[in-house]
């Protein structure tokens, strides 16, 4: 028998990825929830950057790489 999923589960899906869900929690006083939203919607993609697909973004640059890259 297959992977049964409850109805919330089976809503976030995706047949070629599986869960696609993602929640973040922040939790501090006089925590500038404004500021947060900002910060994240400006890790999304744009229109433009979705439209490339995969291929054009394996062509973004990589922000990480400095903070992975083990120091000399």
């Amino acid at each position: 028998m297959g992977t049964v999923l409850t109805p919330s589960a089976a809503a976030d899906w995706d047949p070629r990825y599986g869960d696609r869900t993602q929640l973040l929690a922040f939790t501090a006083q006089d925590l500038d929830a404004g500021g947060i939203w900002e910060l994240l919607d400006s890790c999304l993609l744009t229109g433009e950057e979705l439209a490339a697909g995969e291929a054009g973004w394996k062509a973004l640059p990589d922000d990480f790489a400095d903070l992975l890259n083990p120091v000399p």
